[in-house]
């Protein structure tokens, strides 16, 4: 019994390495995405702050909004150091305030989730699906 538990928990550290390194490219590639005004020529891309739905153009300046709330937020956290607060923060990009509207709402889910594996897959999964919205693939 106490190697099936040891077993697992391997496995669980070696899924929550594989998430710190998967993740972070991922954050970067949203930001590049989510504050660049040409993604939102795509009429694809889901984004609540558009002026007319499924028209070019947003009421807010997505770079302004992010460069501000990337500067309240602070420093990033360390993935590896602090992986839970890492999270809160990824979370509170993606879903800024006032809202830009291209991600799912994740805090609630983050709040919720038991470990600090189940709050890697969360940023993951939700990371690439606001992704999939501003590239036109999959909106939401």
């Amino acid at each position: 019994e106490l190697g099936m538990m040891m077993d697992s928990e391997s496995s669980s550290s070696s899924k929550i390495a594989s998430l710190q390194q998967q993740i972070p490219p991922l954050v970067d590639q949203w930001y590049a995405l989510a504050s660049n005004v040409q993604t939102y020529h795509n009429t694809n891309v889901t984004a609540s702050t558009r002026i007319q739905k499924g028209a070019p153009g947003l009421w807010v300046d997505p770079q302004k909004l992010l460069q501000r709330i990337v500067q309240q937020l602070g420093p990033k956290p360390s993935i590896h150091k602090d992986p839970t607060s890492y999270c809160f923060y990824v979370a509170a990009l993606i879903n800024p305030l006032p809202v830009l509207g291209v991600s799912v709402e994740l805090r609630g889910l983050l709040l919720e989730a038991p470990t600090v594996q189940r709050r890697l897959e969360i940023v993951h999964s939700g990371l690439v699906r606001s992704i999939d919205n501003l590239t036109g693939k999959r909106p939401l």
